[in-house]
């Protein structure tokens, strides 16, 4: 979904790019050198750089004014991207395209430009002028590829949306990788990493347990990751604190889907449990002018049972709540049960 999403957001853009300018001021698909872009297209679609190591690709560069290597001109990296907020890992690879581009053109870009979400908008990016992290991707992509050996298999947040993923999964397992263990941070793995600690089984080595002090006892028990991998070795069940479960003439279970990067919300599914039944509930917006319906729906059925506990799974829910209340309101009778 996110490819094929990627892939409209990309022909709107380049439609859009096309109608603004003559068809001799956009040139595509062509090799980046020096030469070629002393041409001076406005435009640039699809090129490719390449040298000895790595062949890098360009959703697109723009032609900006401002002195350099190709005369009184010079280019803006250009990406295109479905998500409608502009993160860390965009920008980054913004900066590592400007500096590659400021070894054809002899002028490191001081902007670049994305192309994102569904309204397919231009954003103006300032490039970071401190080349550093930049420089040390492509020191480290030149590594991977020079290496007499492939690299460490590392599981990471784009392994969802990457066509290799099954097969990386498949012998992570084999490994008993580490990355196995999804709540790590890269930055733990690492450190791990530096004390001879790559697989699930050594890490679940690492456990230790502690005497509880009196004034710990009542307060939430950190996640050790270090358990879980114990658990995962011993095929176990370890209970870290016993909860105490709030009870109600009626338990309320919630799920609730959404659109994170638009904050929207298309699905709020309950499980109402009163000891002698259970009833399951879904309400559905199929579109965001449908939201408010399906947020007064919700409100409706969970009326009746004021005062009992709502279960959720984690943060996601909670800021569902917070956001709907201040979007389309909530009957103050109906906060006790929200909030219970």
């Amino acid at each position: 979904m996110l490819t094929e999403l990627r892939a409209e957001v990309r022909l709107k853009a380049i439609d859009a790019i096309v109608a603004r300018h003559p068809g001799d001021q956009v040139a595509r698909n062509i090799p980046l050198t020096t030469a070629g872009l002393k041409q001076g297209p406005q435009y640039v679609l699809d090129g490719t750089l390449e040298d000895d190591s790595l062949a890098l690709h360009f959703d697109g560069l723009k032609r900006t004014e401002g002195e350099s290597r190709l005369g009184g001109f010079h280019y803006l990296p250009v990406l295109f991207h479905e998500s409608r907020q502009i993160k860390k890992g965009r920008k980054l690879l913004l900066d590592v395209y400007g500096l590659v581009l400021s070894s054809l053109q002899g002028r490191a870009p001081a902007y670049g430009v994305i192309w994102h979400g569904l309204e397919c908008k231009a954003t103006k990016v300032k490039l970071n002028p401190d080349h550093r992290l930049a420089e040390r991707v492509l020191r480290d992509l030149r590594e991977m590829a020079g290496a007499a050996s492939q690299p460490r298999l590392l599981l990471n947040d784009h392994c969802q949306v990457c066509e290799f993923r099954e097969r990386c999964y498949t012998q992570a397992v084999q490994e008993d990788s580490i990355s196995l263990m999804r709540g790590l941070t890269l930055k733990e793995i690492a450190k791990q990493n530096k004390i001879g600690v790559f697989t699930v089984t050594q890490y679940s080595y690492t456990f230790r347990t502690r005497r509880e002090r009196k004034r710990e006892s009542q307060a939430p028990r950190k996640h050790h990751h270090s358990l879980q991998a114990l658990a995962v070795r011993e095929k176990t069940i370890f209970i870290a604190q016993k909860p105490n479960m709030p009870t109600g003439k009626a338990l309320v279970y919630m799920d609730v889907e959404g659109i994170p990067d638009r904050e929207r919300y298309y699905l709020i599914g309950l499980r109402i449990s009163t000891g002698e039944s259970t009833s399951l509930h879904s309400f559905w917006a199929d579109n965001d002018a449908n939201e408010q319906a399906m947020w007064h729906s919700f409100l409706r059925t969970i009326e009746g049972f004021q005062g009992c506990p709502l279960f959720h799974y984690g943060s996601y829910e909670s800021h569902f709540l917070n956001v709907m209340k201040q979007r389309y309101g909530c009957d103050p009778k109906i906060l006790s049960a929200i909030d219970a």
